[in-house]
């Protein structure tokens, strides 16, 4: 390898840095997740193509502490070597002796990650209102508008009253502008008339209003309701246990049995039933 001579190759520590680190920092922005070998491999490959194309300078460090830089056709002929861990230490083939840094500044500019433009770009802040800038504050507030415009209830537009001629009496005008009620309703009468409540029927939790042809839910229900209540009445663990329970109650009691059948309700249909007093039971009494 050519060198310089070493009185013109005078290095301060700060900028240079070890040839295992280089390659670590470049490896951090080229391949900085995924399989070692291949990481190893890409960042290994752009290694040598800075430093071919001068992009990333490297220095070697001979044992007798003198410095020297390949020059550009020597460079060319360098090749970065790297173990499946990187950090056990890096090498450069052919071998030289001495040890192998690269440049701080080089590798500063292949390493860091320029700001977007939008990011440099000024912020532009909206104008402010004349309300917020600072003479603004000084001025007198404007007095509150009357009550008699609310937004929320409008009021009507302002008009002059004509002079009431004479022996007029003003009540009678203004009950003669004023709509006439219906004798005998609610509202000519003072009273309110309250709307009806919806009728409501009482019924245990969980229970709808049937439809179609008669079934024994509303027993169903009811015997449920009742063995919930009681404590010790029903020994079964879920839902499932429980409904199948009911169905051996019901094949003794049922009213309603299916007319191809002769069978009464699934134990599939009486757990759909009973499935909101099974969630709230211990919650009601």
């Amino acid at each position: 390898m050519s060198r310089r001579s070493a009185a013109t190759l005078i290095f301060d520590p700060r900028d240079l840095v070890p040839l295992t680190f280089a390659f670590g920092r470049l490896k951090s922005v080229v391949a900085p997740h995924g399989p070692k070998l291949i990481a190893n491999i890409r960042t290994a490959r752009y290694f040598d193509h800075c430093v071919h194309e001068g992009l990333l300078g490297l220095v070697l460090e001979a044992p007798d502490g003198t410095y020297s830089m390949p020059d550009a056709v020597e460079r060319r002929k360098l090749h970065i070597c790297v173990p499946l861990n990187y950090q056990e230490g890096c090498s450069i083939e052919p071998y030289h002796e001495g040890h192998w840094h690269a440049l701080c500044s080089d590798l500063d500019k292949l390493t860091t990650i320029p700001r977007a433009e939008a990011e440099l770009a000024p912020t532009r802040t909206p104008p402010a209102v004349p309300s917020q800038l600072p003479g603004a504050e000084q001025q007198p507030q404007p007095p509150p508008p009357p009550a008699a415009f609310n937004a929320a209830v409008p009021a009507p537009a302002p008009s002059v009253p004509s002079p009431p001629a004479e022996g007029s009496q003003p009540r009678a005008r203004e009950a003669d502008a004023a709509p006439v009620e219906p004798e005998g309703s609610p509202s000519a009468t003072g009273q309110t008339v309250a709307k009806p409540a919806p009728e409501t029927s009482a019924k245990l939790p969980g229970v709808s209003s049937p439809g179609g042809r008669p079934t024994d839910r509303d027993m169903v229900l009811e015997e449920a309701a009742w063995r919930l209540r009681q404590p010790g009445r029903t020994q079964a663990k879920t839902l499932a246990a429980f409904a199948r329970e009911l169905h051996k109650w019901l094949s003794d009691h049922g009213k309603h049995r299916g007319k191809k059948t002769g069978k009464v309700m699934k134990a599939g249909t009486i757990e759909r039933h009973v499935r909101s007093l099974w969630k709230s039971r211990g919650k009601t009494v």
